[in-house]
């Protein structure tokens, strides 16, 4: 069954909206940053990976990737595990998951 580009149009700009709005948001600590979040700091916990492709990589105890900027990690490398306090990107280069402008970085505890 073939459909007029007339018909399909409207529904693939509905989905790539939907798609934008939804993937821009990840949870971090109870909180939800994402679109308009910009001015809000949010904390996540997890551990540096080399994920990134354009930025340094967290993944987050909640699963999702965060990308970090500036690109200083302060000493902290691949594998050690850190709590990040920042604010969420409006715009990045990073490339992936949701960026955050770090505004502080320490050590974490273990997971439990």
């Amino acid at each position: 069954m073939r459909y007029p580009m007339k018909t399909l149009l409207p529904i693939l700009l509905l989905a790539l909206a939907a798609l934008a709005l939804g993937g821009g948001t990840a949870a971090a600590q109870n909180e939800n940053p994402g679109q308009g979040d910009e001015n809000r700091s949010v904390r996540v916990t997890g551990v540096l990976t080399d994920e990134g492709v354009e930025c340094p990589a967290l993944r987050g105890d909640d699963g999702q990737i965060y990308t970090l900027t500036p690109r200083d990690l302060q000493g902290f490398e691949v594998g050690d595990r850190v709590a990040v306090v920042g604010k969420v990107a409006e715009i990045s280069f990073c490339q992936q998951g949701t960026t955050l402008e770090v505004q502080k970085i320490t050590a974490a505890k273990p997971a439990l």
